[in-house]
């Protein structure tokens, strides 16, 4: 039994746990009742025919009566809704599924904590799961979104800390379980194929991962789906949107639909020959992968697999969200990763709330998230490949410019908006008739969402953009000459154990 009174230091770290834990509840408490379409259409109905049905319905596909389609998930996920089904009635059927994401953000926090601990002290790991707990896009995800990708997501922070512990097996063990729940897992493959090439993973470890997926399978096949079924329904997904990007923030969201065949194909060709080409760099150039690299590559590989595969959802970048938190803990010149990154999958989330609020996408931050995720993607790869290439290198010395350009794209976007916005309501209140000024401010129109613009009005952006750049240079200057200097000699001049 622990002693408290002996144990101050474990007493006030299981009282800042403990305020965690509440404050983690009490911000997610407002969104509890949040339906969204997705949850209303579509998870919601596969608790209730559990509900009503009892086991044997995991025996067949859950129906989603709204649109006549059979739930496409795989089953591990409605085992998890059939395991809270008894309470349903008793609990709002929305509370029940979005407590199960919150157990998973809970296993993800701990998991920050953990890998954050290899290299910091135990309260630096705890602002590291608290800002797990809090970021907005694991808020908004779960317990607003009602979405489950909190459970791929954690599963696969799992692995990288199996690998972290030199235990390969459990890494693909991990890794499996994630495949079972979701494809989008596959992310993080290119991690482990870096570390086959460079013999910490073995070619036997890899035989776990269809062993794994079949025993995750066996149940639901057991009560009566077949076994062809259980395997192709990742293929069925696949064929049922037939869209480049789905609110995605990478380039495909700027590609016409008529591109969808050859956009399709190209995308999975460049991704995989991306993917396997970093993967050998490490082996190729002898590098030592420290912790800090590491973390850098899984980050990398997890933002750029959605960034360059076609078909993706607006929140296929969540795992890239937690892992670049825990990037930031091992190298604090990334810090602004996880910022712009969360900036981006909000501004990517915006039609899915506009929906939900107003009954209408109102896409209009969507060119944000595609700009700033592209910036983003592009330091990631280049970071790593100046890593793996130049060893006298530090992680994140580019990071000043990486900021400036974040900066100035975050303003010149909102500048397009505002000003947007003011010439509609000046061209619909007090606009001139005639002359010039007239055919300047009611001619044409200036749309909020980039993606609609001219070329003429994509010139005008750049030059926004253009404009933006040195004021944000000169900001991120004056912040790093002037502001940071003050305040670092305020901070403890003991040396931090993650420097």
């Amino acid at each position: 039994m622990i002693d408290w009174a002996k144990q101050p230091q474990t007493r006030s770290m299981a009282i800042a746990v403990t305020i965690l834990v509440i404050a983690a509840i009490l911000v997610r408490i407002p969104f509890l009742d949040s339906l969204t379409p997705d949850s209303r259409d579509f998870v919601k109905p596969w608790l209730d025919h559990l509900t009503a049905n009892g086991l044997s319905a995991l025996g067949a596909p859950l129906p989603s009566p709204v649109y006549g389609l059979q739930g496409n998930y795989t089953p591990p996920y409605y085992y998890l809704l059939w395991l809270v089904s008894p309470l349903n009635g008793i609990i709002p059927g929305i509370w029940l599924i979005k407590a199960i994401t919150f157990l998973f953000e809970g296993f993800a926090a701990y998991l920050a904590f953990r890998l954050i601990e290899q290299r910091a002290s135990r309260w630096v790991s705890l602002a590291g799961a608290a800002a797990v707990l809090l970021a907005p896009t694991v808020i908004a995800n779960g317990a607003w979104w009602g979405q489950c990708d909190v459970i791929w997501a954690s599963l696969i922070l799992a692995s990288f800390y199996a690998t972290t512990k030199q235990r390969p097996l459990s890494a693909i063990v991990f890794f499996g379980v994630a495949l079972a729940f979701k494809a989008q897992s596959i992310f993080f493959g290119p991690y482990l194929f870096l570390l086959f090439l460079r013999d910490e993973i073995k070619l036997w470890h890899f035989a776990a991962i269809p062993i794994v997926y079949a025993a995750a399978m066996a149940p639901a096949v057991a009560l009566g789906r077949s076994w062809i079924e259980a395997f192709t329904i990742y293929a069925e997904q696949g064929a049922f949107f037939h869209k480049l990007s789905l609110n995605a923030p990478n380039l495909y969201y700027f590609m016409p639909s008529a591109f969808y065949e050859i956009g399709t194909k190209v995308g999975l060709i460049l991704t995989a020959i991306a993917c396997a080409g970093l993967a050998v760099f490490p082996r190729a150039t002898k590098v030592e992968l420290d912790p800090a690299l590491r973390i850098l590559a899984a980050t990398m590989f997890v933002a750029l697999a959605p960034f360059l595969l076609p078909k993706m959802h607006d929140r296929y970048f969540f795992a890239a969200d937690l892992f670049s938190i825990i990037l930031a803990f091992y190298a604090p010149r990334f810090w602004a990763v996880p910022v712009v990154f969360q900036i981006s999958s909000i501004a990517a989330y915006v039609p899915q709330i506009t929906k939900s609020l107003f009954g209408e996408e109102k896409p209009t931050t969507l060119p944000l998230a595609v700009m700033l995720a592209t910036l983003t993607v592009i330091f990631l790869v280049s970071e790593y490949y100046r890593a793996c290439t130049r060893k006298d290198r530090q992680l994140g010395e580019a990071s000043h410019l990486y900021v400036t350009a974040a900066l100035a794209i975050l303003a010149a976007v909102l500048t397009w908006i505002v000003a947007a916005a003011a010439r509609q309501v000046v061209s619909a209140k007090i606009c001139p008739q005639g002359g010039p000024l007239g055919r300047a401010i009611c001619d044409g129109e200036m749309p909020l969402n980039l993606s609609n613009a001219s070329l003429s009005q994509w010139a005008l952006f750049f030059a926004i953009l253009a404009i933006s750049y040195p004021i944000a240079n000169l900001t991120v200057r004056y912040i790093r000459n002037q502001i940071w200097p003050h305040a670092k000699s305020m901070l403890p001049s003991k040396q931090s154990p993650m420097a």
